[in-house]
């Protein structure tokens, strides 16, 4: 990564801060990601993700218009398909949680991950350190269509 910047051809993913804003560019596809900024830990979350199948930084309908709060990540650009983002929750540009759909609810109140709800029926926040371990439990107990190997 050079400075304000994060390049995967692999997977068409570009980021670039420019004057204090973060463009996310896929698939001829651009957004605003309001509130960040291109910083080591905003790579390292994408190169894990990455790693793990989830290359995808769009799905269709989201964001709607031109900028979001959020980066998410998923293994495809269909609807709802997230698995997880880099939220307002997390107080950026510092990146204090992570944010995981709550729909694999079970999953966390099954392992031993320390994790959080804000609220119920709300989605699940993770440390920024616990994001590989995380993928790694979904990646043996949910399809492989949701973090595939």
């Amino acid at each position: 990564m050079r400075s304000g910047c994060f390049h995967d051809a692999e997977n068409d993913i570009l980021l670039i801060e420019k004057e204090g804003v973060l463009t996310v560019t896929q698939n001829g596809r651009s957004y605003l990601a309001l509130r960040w900024k291109m910083t080591e830990e905003v790579a390292a979350v994408v190169q894990t993700a990455i790693r793990f199948g989830l290359s995808k930084l769009w799905q269709d309908g989201h964001p709607k218009g031109r900028q979001s709060s959020h980066i998410s990540f998923s293994c495809s650009h269909e609807p709802a398909s997230w698995v997880f983002a880099l939220g307002l929750e997390a107080c950026p540009p510092r990146l204090q949680k992570i944010t995981f759909n709550k729909r694999f609810l079970p999953i966390f109140e099954a392992s031993h991950i320390e994790w959080t709800r804000q609220k119920s029926g709300g989605h699940i926040f993770v440390p920024p350190g616990s994001l590989a371990e995380v993928l790694g439990i979904l990646r043996a107990r949910v399809t492989r269509s949701v973090v595939p190997e």
